[in-house]
């Protein structure tokens, strides 16, 4: 299924946690991240049950440093 990845079109399996897209998309541990679907925070400790939707859109925001 398609889904929307901060303004990317990617494809993922059907039945796709959360998580199961973290581990695809991102190259290390997701550490110091926070996802929202369709605009809406997912907290990470349901990020394992929650599972994507086709057409849906994914903010995946990650936390620097600097000033």
């Amino acid at each position: 299924m398609e889904i929307q990845i901060n303004q990317q079109l990617h494809t993922v399996t059907d039945f796709c946690s959360v998580r199961q897209l973290l581990q695809t998309v991102l190259p290390q541990s997701p550490t110091g991240i926070a996802v929202a679907v369709n605009n809406a925070i997912v907290p990470k400790s349901e990020w394992d049950q929650f599972l994507l939707q086709p057409s849906d859109y994914i903010t995946i925001i990650k936390a620097t440093q600097g000033g």
